[in-house]
């Protein structure tokens, strides 16, 4: 099932400039707190992802 949820997510993103698979994309990354597939850089310029601080989103 993870394996199936990680796939999804990775072709819903690639998506991510048609409408439906957009709202998508922010649904999930809104309820796993998450964003992109590389973090930091996209988090900040992306509008479907969680608003975070610089600090919030380094990650040990």
């Amino acid at each position: 099932v993870i394996e199936e949820l990680k796939d999804f997510y990775k072709e819903t993103y690639t998506k991510r400039s048609q409408p439906a698979a957009r709202e998508t994309l922010k649904a999930f990354q809104l309820a796993l707190d998450c964003c992109g597939l590389t973090g930091f850089l996209e988090q900040q310029f992306m509008d479907t992802c969680p608003k975070k601080t610089a600090v919030e989103s380094f990650t040990v």
